[in-house]
């Protein structure tokens, strides 16, 4: 009880900090949980950062963590905070334990975190996710709870990914042994499509993902091949503007009423997929043997 009301007072504390500035200054945030910025951090953290490797593993652990958040948030179904309180619109009808975009956003920045020893980067790291917890409470979408357990699996999902099993996992797959990582796929995907009262967007877009990292990964020693800066900022230039067409070449995902048609996002997004871990690496490749 002690806990529950502290709780509270902290949540009534943020929302009693409401005021024009920081509303507008809060909105920025939904944009850092976005499939833009997503894909724009893993696509530029595999062709341009000091280790890749990394950036690679995020391929896999977003759309996964995906996955794993909406069968958490169809276990518990603990609804939003009131829709009164709501400053931003709930696009996706999805419940509220635990936060899907905090789920997402910790366990990103704890994988920089563990990953990169940078003293700016890991204080970035913690500010962002403070932050982006903050937002969700002050914009009236989430409950403290909400945000702690978003917290929670977040960071168990860094926790996994980064110990000696999860390792070994990506070694496999990155030395082309799959069978393990298709069988995740199947299982999550399935377990997602049952539950779920109806097929939504979101699942054929993150299916798509799934399917065109997997058949990418035997790309994956490829996305490490190394360019001067110079070189390798052309070519990140030349896979943002891939994405860029891919993204415009097929429609924008929707929350409304699904249709047939809407599997096209399957397709969308395994195209993504391909020109991040496949087809920007193989131009790489291309890339270094003519400058040899």
């Amino acid at each position: 009880m002690i806990i529950w009301q502290y709780i509270m007072t902290i949540q009534s504390a943020i929302i009693a900090m409401r005021s024009p500035e920081l509303t507008t200054f809060f909105k920025i945030f939904p944009f850092f949980v976005s499939d833009t910025f997503f894909i724009s951090v893993i696509a530029l953290g595999c062709w341009l950062a000091s280790k890749p490797r990394v950036f690679w593993q995020l391929g896999f652990l977003i759309p996964f963590s995906t996955l794993l958040n909406f069968i958490l948030k169809n276990l518990f179904l603990v609804d939003r905070p009131d829709s009164s309180l709501h400053m931003v619109h709930i696009i996706d009808k999805s419940t509220g334990f635990p936060s899907g975009d905090v789920h997402l956003a910790s366990m990103l920045w704890a994988m920089l975190f563990c990953n990169f020893h940078s003293k700016i980067l890991r204080f970035f790291a913690v500010i962002m996710t403070v932050l982006i917890m903050i937002s969700r409470v002050y914009l009236g979408v989430h409950t403290v709870e909400q945000v702690c357990g978003g917290l929670f699996f977040g960071l168990a999902t860094a926790i996994v990914a980064n110990s000696r099993y999860g390792q070994g996992l990506f070694d496999q797959w990155q030395n082309g042994k799959t069978g393990s990582y298709w069988l995740i796929c199947i299982v999550a995907i399935s377990a997602c499509f049952i539950i779920a009262e109806s097929p939504s967007p979101l699942l054929f877009s993150v299916s798509g993902v799934m399917l065109g990292y997997g058949l990418a990964i035997p790309n994956a020693q490829k996305y490490a091949a190394k360019l001067r800066l110079s070189h390798g900022i052309l070519i990140a230039l030349l896979g943002m503007a891939l994405l860029w067409l891919a993204n415009w070449a097929f429609p924008k995902i929707h929350f409304e009423a699904i249709s047939f048609g809407d599997s096209i996002y399957i397709v969308k997004y395994t195209v993504i997929s391909l020109i991040i871990f496949a087809v920007v690496p193989m131009i790489r490749c291309y890339f270094n043997s003519r400058l040899l």
